[in-house]
C-alpha cells in the first residue's frame, strides 16, 4: 500500500481545504441547530399555552351562558307569579298554578338538548316544587338547601355554576346552572335550576388532543380532578398529592397562565395551562415530552445529516481542487530535477 506523503503540498492543500471547511460548517450547524431548536421550543410552547388558553375560554363562555340560561329562566313572568304565590300561601295552596308551571317547564326542556338533565323550581327553603328531568318524569321532592349553588345564589342575588359532582341516583357526573327567583319587591323566592350532564364538559376537554400522547384535563380550586380521560381520577385524584406535579399544580390553583414540565406516574410530560375564572377551575392540554421533542429531534438530526453530506460531496471537490493545483507544481518540480540530474 503507497505510503502518504503527510509532508505534501497536496495533502497540506486537502488537509487544510477540509479543516477551513469543517469548522465554519460546524460553527454554523450548531448555531442553526441552536437556534431552530430554541425557536421550534419556543412555537411549541406557545401552542400548548394558547390551545389552554382557548379552552379555558370555551368553558368559561359555555358556563357563563348556561348561568345566563338559568336566569332567564328564573326572570320569567309565569315563574315569578307562581313562587309569589307559593311564598305567600304555600305550595299546597298554589298546586293549581305549581301544575300549569310544571307543563310549562315542561315545553322549555323539550327545546334543550341532550345536554340536560332536567330542570326545577324550589322555594326560599330550598325544596324542590316542580320540574322536568328526561324521560319526562317531574323533578321535585328534594332539598337542596345544603347545596353550595342554593346559599351563594340565595346570598349574591346572581346566577351560579355549581361544582361537578356525581349523581346519587345515577352514578354519573352532574353539575347545576341556577339563578336566583325574585319577587317584584326582590324578594328572593328559591332558584330556577338547570341540571347539567358533566360528561359533555368533561368530553369538551378531554378530548382536546396534541398529537398522539397529549390530553386536556380539569381541576377544580382544591386541585381536584373534575374533568379527564381516564374516569378512574375523576373527582377522587388530588393533584396536591402527586410528586412531580408540585410546580405546576401550585401554579394551576393559583390562577396562573403558562406552560410547565412535570411528572406524572414516571412520565415526563409538558402542559399549558390556563384558568377558568367564574368557577376557579384550571385547565391543562398536556402531552408526553418525548413526543412533544420529537420534532425538535427530527430537525436536529436532518441538519447533522445535511453537514455529513456536505462535507462528503465537497471533501472530493476539495481533492480534485488540490489536485489541479499541485500536479502542475509537482510536474515543474519533476522537470527541474531532471534537468537538474542532467536528463
Amino acid at each position: 500500500m503507497k505510503k502518504i506523503n503527510t509532508k505534501s503540498i497536496s495533502f497540506r492543500l486537502v488537509v487544510g481545504g477540509f479543516v477551513a471547511l469543517l469548522i465554519p460548517l460546524v460553527a454554523f450547524g450548531i448555531i442553526s441547530i441552536y437556534k431552530t431548536t430554541s425557536t421550534v421550543l419556543d412555537l411549541a410552547y406557545e401552542k400548548a399555552g394558547t390551545k389552554a388558553h382557548e379552552l379555558a375560554m370555551l368553558v368559561e363562555t359555555t358556563l357563563d351562558l348556561q348561568g345566563d340560561l338559568a336566569t332567564a329562566f328564573a326572570t320569567d313572568y309565569h315563574v315569578v307569579e307562581v313562587m309569589t304565590k307559593v311564598k305567600e300561601s304555600g305550595a299546597e295552596a298554589a298546586a293549581t298554578d305549581i301544575a300549569s308551571l310544571r307543563i310549562e317547564m315542561g315545553k322549555k326542556y323539550k327545546k334543550l338538548d341532550d345536554h340536560f338533565f332536567g330542570i326545577f323550581v324550589t322555594d326560599e327553603t330550598g325544596l324542590l316544587i316542580t320540574g322536568e328531568k328526561s324521560g319526562g318524569k317531574e323533578y321535585k321532592g328534594s332539598n337542596v338547601a345544603s347545596r353550595g349553588y342554593f346559599q351563594e345564589a340565595k346570598m349574591s342575588g346572581n346566577a351560579v355554576i355549581g361544582d361537578i359532582v356525581k349523581s346519587k341516583s345515577t352514578g354519573k357526573l352532574i353539575y347545576v346552572a341556577c339563578a336566583p327567583i325574585k319577587s317584584k319587591a326582590g324578594d328572593f323566592l328559591g332558584i330556577f335550576g338547570v341540571s347539567i350532564h358533566g360528561e359533555a364538559l368533561a368530553t369538551m376537554i378531554s378530548g382536546n388532543k396534541i398529537g398522539e400522547t397529549g390530553y386536556g384535563f380539569m381541576v377544580n380550586k382544591n386541585g381536584i380532578i373534575n374533568s379527564h380521560p381516564n374516569n378512574e381520577h375523576i373527582l377522587s385524584l388530588d393533584l396536591k398529592t402527586l410528586a412531580g406535579m408540585e410546580e405546576i399544580t401550585r401554579k394551576m390553583m393559583a390562577g396562573e397562565e403558562g406552560v410547565e414540565e412535570y411528572t406524572f406516574k414516571g412520565t415526563m410530560k409538558i402542559a399549558g395551562f390556563a384558568p377558568v375564572p367564574l368557577k376557579e377551575y384550571s385547565i391543562a392540554i398536556t402531552q408526553d415530552k418525548d413526543e412533544f421533542m420529537k420534532g425538535v429531534k427530527t430537525i436536529r438530526l436532518s441538519m447533522i445529516l445535511v453537514g455529513i453530506i456536505s462535507m462528503v460531496i465537497v471533501l472530493p471537490l476539495i481533492y480534485l481542487v488540490s489536485r489541479s493545483i499541485t500536479k502542475p507544481i509537482n510536474d515543474a518540480a519533476s522537470g527541474l530535477k531532471d534537468i537538474a540530474e542532467g536528463e
